[in-house]
């Protein structure tokens, strides 16, 4: 049986830009590992 978890948070930083922060847990990906990702990325709105 596989589980996932995902949380994020963002910040607006200028006018409706963001900057961002993700992290997804998953108990077994496709080779049955335990995975984990982390992110951290900026989202321009223009």
């Amino acid at each position: 049986m596989d589980f996932t978890v995902s949380a994020g948070l963002g910040w607006r930083v200028f006018g409706n830009d963001e900057l961002y922060f993700t992290t997804d847990w998953q108990s077994q990906d496709r080779n049955g590992d335990e995975s984990l990702r982390l992110r951290l990325g900026y989202y321009y709105s223009f």
